[in-house]
């Protein structure tokens, strides 16, 4: 009996056309002139993205092809995002190495696990895995990411990095119950997380403490502030355009209070514009900012950081967005990538201080009000 053939893959150009649309960062107007140039054929630039996506559509693409088309997708892009979790526990590098191991050997043949030692102190485990997502044009359904999970290993505890993804935090939540049942103790986890936490004074500082706080940077500009409210947890944004122009107009003023605060000497909790907006129960979800370093050559960092699920105040996950360097005495204009060493820096830094500050502000909601009574 013949044995039965593989699935046949047939793209038509409609879903072509889809994928070349769906993404500007990976297929803008100058890609696609290149990709018709590869090709033999040359477009004019005066057409837009849509015109040339359409010729490029009605062409024949073979399989290698189609597949170059496929890895532009699998790139992941600046706005990747990290998150972090602290085990207040002390390990030793062979404790990651072995559950680490366990790993490997517990996931699919649809997944690739890569273990390695890092320096004296540090271990990673490095994913590689299919993801999944019928909402997308079909040629982008199917893409190959990547993860990279660190264990870095310092005197009494032991800092976890890893992407802000769904898959890696399984990964991480399985690696981090490997360890327990190894241990057989009580592995204390600290990270962000506001799920206890109500009060919107609270949540606010942490972001504006967070970005004054970086040791080796000066507060440069404060670019995007997100703010949200506690008495709306289950209505989408896009749901409700009236509650989606009230969260933008929040927004807004809560910029304008921050760079006040920051820039102007004011201070955050005694002006009215605050004391309102602190009465509705807005506070901050997120934020992005810019801070100049006070060691040379002086580069301007842009940062980010924000919650996955903005009113519980869960999922931290922060980002350096580029850097601004100088030329000939002048900073340039455009944002550049900064180099992962020097990223990986940077994002260390982030959550050193919001672990400090986070900490710190659950103590002073801890700490006993002393009764007016009581005071002198």
């Amino acid at each position: 009996m013949a044995s039965r053939p593989g699935p046949l893959y047939c793209v038509t150009d409609k879903e072509l056309y889809d994928a070349l649309m769906s993404s500007k960062q990976h297929f803008n107007a100058g890609s696609l002139l290149d990709l018709a140039r590869g090709r033999g054929i040359l477009l004019s630039s005066a057409d837009d993205r849509a015109a040339l996506a359409d010729r490029l559509s009605a062409m024949i693409f073979g399989c290698e092809d189609i597949q170059s088309i496929q890895a532009a997708f699998d790139t992941a892009g600046r706005g990747e995002k990290t998150t972090s979790f602290r085990l207040n526990t002390p390990l030793m590098p062979e404790d990651v190495k072995q559950i680490a191991e366990k790993y490997r050997e517990s996931v699919g043949e649809d997944e690739k696990v890569v273990t390695r030692s890092i320096g004296s102190n540090g271990y990673a485990v490095d994913l590689e895995y299919t993801e999944i997502d019928f909402s997308k044009t079909r040629l982008r359904q199917r893409q190959t990411r990547e993860a990279h999970i660190e264990f870095r290993i310092e005197a009494d505890h032991t800092i976890v990095t890893l992407p802000a993804t769904e898959k890696a935090r399984q990964a991480a939540q399985a690696l981090r119950e490997q360890l327990f049942a190894r241990k057989q103790v009580d592995i204390g986890l600290e990270e962000v997380d506001f799920c206890g936490i109500n009060d919107p004074e609270a949540r606010t500082a942490f972001f504006t403490k967070l970005i004054s706080s970086l040791p080796d940077f000066t507060l440069s500009d404060v670019m995007r502030v997100n703010a949200d409210r506690t008495d709306n947890p289950h209505t989408p944004l896009d749901e409700d355009s009236e509650e989606e122009e009230a969260d933008e107009e929040a927004s807004e003023q809560m910029l304008g209070i921050v760079k006040a605060m920051a820039f102007q000497g004011q201070s955050l909790l005694t002006s009215p514009q605050y004391q309102a907006m602190h009465g509705q129960g807005f506070f901050i979800t997120s934020i992005t900012w810019s801070a100049k370093r006070n060691v040379s050559p002086y580069q301007i960092v842009e940062f980010e950081a924000g919650f996955e699920e903005p009113i519980l105040g869960r999922g931290f996950r922060y980002n350096v967005r580029g850097w601004i360097t100088q030329r000939s005495g002048e900073y340039t204009k455009n944002l550049k990538p900064v180099p992962a060493e020097d990223k990986k820096n940077f994002l260390s830094v982030v959550e050193r201080v919001a672990i400090d500050v986070f900490r710190d502000i659950r103590q002073e909601l801890a700490a006993p009000t002393e009764p007016a009574g009581d005071r002198e």
